[in-house]
């Protein structure tokens, strides 16, 4: 929980502007699975059974003054809507212009813990937590994961990366930075490329593919 609340602490917000939020929601009932996109941070909270999903859209600024905020209000665009039988989207998307000016999005997002995340983000810091399963593909940016009652996969390229209280198996590809990964419930599969590694309690087997430079530590 500590390091959790230590990377969400550091995510959106600091030194930076807050500009707009748009909240979005839709009911919760047939969705299994959320699908997420976004080039920027990325926060998910699974919340008991609660019967809808909730987003904040946030549009955020690096600039002190507002003088640009209207036309990035105008190329700011969000989406959240049924994709097809049991798969929902939550969407956001900066006009290339507002996007180069010193722009970006987060996106939050509260749910049933029951439903699972299927998450894209190109750029920017990741905390999920209390979910039903995860898929990531993460570019840039730390992560933290935590209490998943699934499977769960992550593929991360730059950053660090925590993962802890996995209900299933964990599969996790991490190209730089380090590694935490503490209480799989499944089998744990593991590539790095480069970065410390420290792997907890495992139920199952613990393989490890691909080790690049820094030490491994298995407890």
């Amino acid at each position: 929980m500590v390091l959790f609340l230590a990377l969400t602490g550091c995510m959106v917000g600091g030194a930076n502007r807050l500009v707009q939020t748009v909240p979005q929601s839709m009911g919760a009932q047939g969705v299994d699975e959320l699908e997420i996109t976004n080039d920027g941070d990325l926060a998910v909270e699974g919340q008991g059974q609660t019967g809808e999903i909730a987003v904040d859209f946030k549009l955020w600024s690096s600039h002190e003054n507002s003088d640009h905020d209207e036309e990035a209000n105008n190329a700011f665009h969000v989406e959240l809507r049924e994709l097809d039988p049991g798969r929902a989207q939550a969407t956001a998307w900066l006009e290339d212009d507002a996007a180069q000016d010193g722009y970006w999005v987060g996106i939050e997002v509260r749910m049933p813990d029951r439903i699972g995340v299927d998450a894209d983000i190109e750029n920017g810091d990741v905390a999920i937590q209390q979910v039903g399963a995860l898929s990531l593909v993460q570019g840039a940016g730390d992560v933290a994961v935590q209490d998943v009652a699934g499977d769960v996969s992550v593929d991360d390229q730059e950053g660090d990366l925590v993962v802890q209280r996995v209900g299933g198996d964990a599969e996790i590809r991490d190209e730089d930075g380090d590694l935490v990964v503490q209480d799989v419930g499944g089998d744990l599969d593991l590539w790095d490329g480069a970065g410390d590694i420290v792997i907890g309690e495992v139920g199952g087997r613990t393989e490890v593919h691909e080790s690049g430079s820094g030490e491994l530590v298995i407890e």
